[in-house]
């Protein structure tokens, strides 16, 4: 059935004029996923629900919009979803709660079953939202589908074989946190340093690979850690963790490369953000717990279940 929805979506996508994909939080990122991938074909625009009211066209009768919602009941979501209707377009949504209020107004709906995300924090909700970008975009290009979910999962299993080392890397991961990525990796560097920061309360942020050094780079002293999230260009990805190195700074290399410090597997580059995301879930899941603090339950957030 989720199949069905995702190739009926697909061919809904195919006769828009533009796409917009919208979301907040882990949901944008899911959605950055969507627009990524797919910008190439169609002309895609990903913004965040909370600021989706200076974005729109004035007239959506043309035009689709997708949006991301683990619960289906986010406030700016469905002020997203109003302002879209009352501009006579079509609305797909994509969420993890199918009695939710955009599950059952949207004009297409796709439901994740991915189970109840009770911790505040975003883990198998935000796999399986970029898991439904992923797909709608290898659906568009024609693939055949009937192996993939097998692929993604032993993908996904074997970047877990990698736990303990994950574990290990916690232990002296240091105040400031700084992760880089290129393109699809970008969007991870985002998603990741949300989560440490929503886990563990730790200054986190998040810059493109070479952005990195247009600046931000003037703030690396001892008590900085880099990770450095590889897969497209694996001499300069070990150029920049050598420099990155010189300058003082503790630099970890997660990479779809095999002499990373955590490799990720031989994977195809679209689901990169798939797999890449699970070591830095990990990762801010035990920097949590070495400080004392519950990663499921940051005081100042609250998770809408609805």
């Amino acid at each position: 059935f989720f199949f069905k929805k995702i190739n009926s979506s697909t061919n809904i996508m195919k006769n828009k004029k533009n796409i917009f994909v919208t979301g907040d939080g882990s949901s944008y990122h899911a959605s950055l996923v969507f627009s990524y991938l797919l910008k190439k074909y169609l002309n895609t625009y990903s913004v965040p629900a909370s600021e989706f009211k200076y974005h729109t066209p004035s007239n959506a009768r043309d035009d689709l919009l997708i949006i991301f919602s683990q619960s289906g009941e986010n406030r700016d979501a469905r002020m997203a979803f109003k302002i879209w209707k009352n501009k006579k377009g079509n609305v797909v949504s994509i969420t993890n709660n199918n009695e939710s209020y955009l599950y059952e107004n949207s004009d297409f709906s796709i439901y994740l079953n991915a189970g109840k995300e009770i911790a505040i924090p975003a883990t198998k909700s935000y796999i399986s939202q970029v898991y439904a970008s992923t797909l709608l975009y290898y659906n568009f290009l024609g693939k055949n589908s009937k192996y993939f979910p097998t692929k993604v999962s032993l993908a996904i299993k074997k970047v877990l074989d990698n736990e303990t080392k994950i574990k290990e890397m916690s232990n002296s991961i240091r105040n400031s946190i700084v992760l880089l990525g290129s393109y699809l990796l970008y969007i991870t560097a985002m998603e990741g340093s949300l989560k440490i920061t929503e886990c563990s309360s730790k200054l986190s942020s998040f810059y493109f690979l070479k952005e990195y050094f247009h600046g931000p780079v003037q703030s690396i002293d001892k008590d900085t850690t880099i990770i450095v999230l590889g897969g497209y260009d694996h001499k300069l990805e070990k150029r920049i963790v050598k420099k990155l190195k010189n300058y003082g700074a503790q630099v970890f290399y997660i990479s779809f490369y095999r002499d990373g410090d955590i490799y990720l597997g031989n994977v195809k580059k679209f689901i990169y953000p798939i797999v890449s995301i699970v070591p830095i879930q990990l990762l801010a899941y035990y920097i949590a717990k070495n400080n004392g603090i519950n990663p499921d339950k940051p005081d100042k957030l609250r998770k809408v279940l609805r």
